[in-house]
């Protein structure tokens, strides 16, 4: 048997290759982890993603992830460039002019152009799109744009294409969030949903699929378990950090947790917080930390007032007065939240601090129902033409809505009125009772640290003709309609200053608290500071590891 040879550095570059190997698989296993961030849901994000024919609030969380409009509202709610690269606004501030950018193409690689923003505009006010009476509060003001609404014009005159890269939009007053809530609204594609019956679209593909201009593009979907995003290549912006955003469904607050523990979510935030009696214990492990923002949604209590109970002030007086928020706020949830008696966040320019507020006094809450003929009867619950002062308290299935109504409870017993708590998914809650109007009291949360302009939704909770608790004050409406068409921030402040106290001591919806977010984050991941949740969600490609 001939001897083998030995050849010198024959091992050692054995050893080098084995290294290199080993080293290679360990980095990319890194690199891997590095590269994918995971958060966590409450629900399916991805049910409905055609921002076009549908709105939702939580939507917001990662429409701009996958879409881009032609401008975006940043993390510090700056207006910048995202389709279009500039524009100019005349000076009565009703005609804007968009330049777009050139070379932008959609996920499928098709070009993006101008007809697809008047495309977008058109589908969201066509008559057949159920979400078109709500997106009219923001595009209503197009020139042309009630015509094509009821039928009678094939477009909207106030759309203007003056090139694959040029766009006129004119109004027909100067509205004064057009910019932050109508120019930043999503773009879809012409190409894809031009030739689909708008009531079919929900339907299509693109509904679990969407196809956008944005950073990320949907690589999977799975009902009830996980959204993989992933980096667009061809993206016109800034590329992100991350290669992929995994959105993992976790509907149970422990199994969030869970996760955030054993490293398989990064995130466990936004409407999937960490509850409060658990956020302490997140700087005591070594995966992970606790993150504490200003909150991101005012919980309420609407009133139906078609119910006779609740279309007297003095009742729904009586029943803000009973219920000590201050006491809820300290005992349950520490101190970590704001009281916040107006449908404005606490941190919004429009916020009005010293609002009137019906808080804590059980002495006036019993005075009010006396004076209202409500006498207390058999088992301390007051009857009037007997009837007991009983109703059904419906709440979404959230941990917070359900705490705060539980604390309540009591509160409201000592003051006469019995509350019976029901516990409901949002789903049944919001579409079977809320918008049918078939409810006494109802509660969820209004996350208005989303919305980039005080006027943003104001009309669809305060206007008589399409809210849904039944309230009607004519004042409230004409200070929301004219603080939407007045230029300069002091003077719509003065407006909004108004509207509150009005909305304040009509009782309609009482406001209960302003929950601080609480996030667990793993411990690795570097987010940029920002005072809400969401406004770290908008700055997601600036996420990275350590």
């Amino acid at each position: 048997m001939k001897a083998r040879r030995f050849r010198p550095g024959a091992v050692s570059r054995a050893f080098v290759v084995g290294v290199l190997l080993w080293t290679l698989v360990f980095a990319g296993a890194a690199f891997a982890r590095g590269k994918t961030v995971t958060l966590a849901s409450t629900g399916d994000l991805f049910r409905i993603s055609n921002p076009a024919i549908f709105r939702l609030s939580s939507l917001n969380y990662w429409w701009y992830q996958v879409f881009s409009a032609l401008v975006r509202v940043n993390k510090d709610f700056k207006v910048v460039s995202d389709l279009a690269e500039s524009w100019t606004v005349s000076d009565d501030g009703k005609t804007f002019t968009f330049n777009l950018r050139s070379g932008v193409k959609w996920h499928d690689g098709k070009p993006f152009s101008a007809e697809d923003v008047k495309f977008t505009y058109e589908l969201m006010l066509n008559k057949d799109n159920r979400a078109g009476s709500s997106h009219w509060l923001y595009y209503g003001y197009i020139e042309g744009a009630a015509a094509y609404r009821a039928g009678k014009a094939d477009s909207i005159k106030g759309l203007e294409v003056l090139g694959p890269a040029k766009i006129r939009i004119r109004l027909n007053a100067p509205y004064a969030a057009f910019l932050t809530v109508s120019a930043a609204q999503p773009i879809v594609p012409k190409h894809i949903l031009g030739s689909v019956p708008v009531r079919k679209m929900i339907k299509h593909k693109f509904t679990h699929y969407p196809v956008g201009t944005g950073p990320y593009v949907v690589e999977s979907w799975k009902s009830r378990d996980r959204t993989v995003l992933r980096a667009n290549p061809h993206y016109f912006g800034k590329k992100p950090n991350f290669d992929r955003i995994i959105w993992r469904t976790l509907p149970d607050s422990s199994s969030r947790l869970s996760a955030l523990r054993t490293g398989k979510i990064d995130v466990n935030g936004m409407y999937a917080a960490v509850p409060v009696d658990e956020f302490g214990n997140l700087g005591k492990d070594s995966c992970c930390r606790g993150v504490r923002m200003s909150g991101q949604s005012n919980w309420f209590m609407d009133f139906n007032l078609k119910n006779p109970m609740f279309n007297d002030l003095r009742v729904r007086k009586a029943i803000s007065y009973a219920i000590d928020r201050k006491v809820i706020l300290k005992e349950i949830f520490h101190g970590w939240g704001t009281i916040n008696n107006t449908p404005f966040h606490s941190l919004s320019w429009a916020y009005k601090k010293d609002v009137t507020l019906y808080d804590g006094d059980l002495a006036k809450a019993k005075a009010l129902l006396e004076e209202a003929g409500w006498k207390m009867g058999p088992g301390g619950v007051r009857v009037k033409d007997g009837k007991r002062l009983s109703f059904t308290w419906r709440v979404g299935i959230g941990r917070a809505a359900a705490i705060m109504a539980q604390a309540a409870v009591p509160m409201l017993r000592k003051a006469g009125i019995e509350a019976k708590v029901e516990r409901l998914d949002f789903v049944t809650l919001w579409f079977k009772h809320y918008v049918r109007k078939k409810y006494d009291v109802l509660s969820h949360l209004h996350p208005n640290s989303i919305y980039p302009d005080p006027d943003y939704d104001l009309l669809r909770w305060y206007d008589s003709r399409i809210n849904k608790t039944g309230y009607n004050n004519p004042k409230a409406e004409q200070i929301i309609k004219k603080a939407a068409v007045t230029r300069g921030r002091a003077k719509r402040k003065a407006l909004y200053d108004e509207l509150q106290e009005i909305l304040a001591k009509d009782a309609v919806r009482l406001w209960l608290i302003q929950t601080d977010e609480l996030w667990g984050v793993s411990k690795d991941l570097v987010m940029p500071s920002a005072p809400t949740g969401y406004r770290r969600i908008l700055a997601i490609d600036e996420w990275d590891r350590k």
